[in-house]
């Protein structure tokens, strides 16, 4: 319920964060370099450069997540046409908008940033910050089960980078196997959900679940 209802937030929260440990050891005072010496071109056609690049690497990456769980859970549908037909048009439509989520999220960060440095004439945190935020609307774009699922994906990235930040500024020390006990925790979670709370589960996954231990 949290993540349904919290996903753009963390997206948001996620892409501000990201950026902004970017410049954490940038100093506000530092002297200000232009543009053309960080990437080439003008900012307008680094951006569009940036987006161009991500595209046919956004398209590899989300094809497979698309086209595959039909390909395995819904495989019974392949055998008429019209069951065909409607798979494949699922799986197009899904990774092109998921493509043009990656693509616009990283493009618009790029040109965002480089306004926002410029109107601004410094490098801090808060360019990023602002840019971040801003690129990370683009996950409007998806379907609403798809921006849970992302928001699921970006939690333990965002609390990766928070812990990222703080070790470097050694507000904690480094915890031994810590990795484990929240993969301990992250299991015990899923698997009580799966065993008392299975309409919770994306059904996918439930399925996932159900080819290894059994129905609950």
């Amino acid at each position: 319920f949290l993540v349904r209802r919290s996903a753009p937030r963390v997206l948001v929260l996620l892409g501000s964060l990201r950026a902004a440990t970017m410049f954490d050891r940038v100093s506000p005072v530092a002297a200000f370099p232009p543009c053309h010496t960080l990437h080439e071109g003008w900012c307008g056609s680094n951006a569009w450069w940036t987006s161009a690049h991500t595209f046919p690497q956004a398209f590899a990456l989300y094809a497979p997540i698309h086209f595959l769980p039909a390909l395995i859970f819904r495989w019974k549908k392949l055998r008429t046409v019209n069951g065909a037909m409607e798979v494949l048009s699922h799986g197009v439509v899904g990774t092109l908008k998921s493509t043009l989520f990656l693509t616009l999220y990283t493009g618009v960060f790029s040109g965002t940033l480089c306004l926002l440095r410029n109107l601004r004439r410094r490098d801090d945190p808060l360019n990023p910050l602002l840019a971040g935020f801003i690129c990370a609307l683009s996950v409007l774009l998806e379907k609403k089960n798809r921006r849970s699922e992302l928001a699921v994906y970006c939690v333990p990235r965002v609390l990766e980078i928070l812990y990222g930040a703080g070790s470097r500024r050694r507000m904690w020390s480094y915890v031994p196997y810590g990795e484990v006990v929240l993969f301990m925790v992250a299991m015990s979670i899923i698997m009580y959900c799966y065993q008392n709370e299975p309409k919770n589960i994306k059904a996918t996954y439930r399925d996932l679940l159900v080819r290894f231990f059994g129905k609950c």
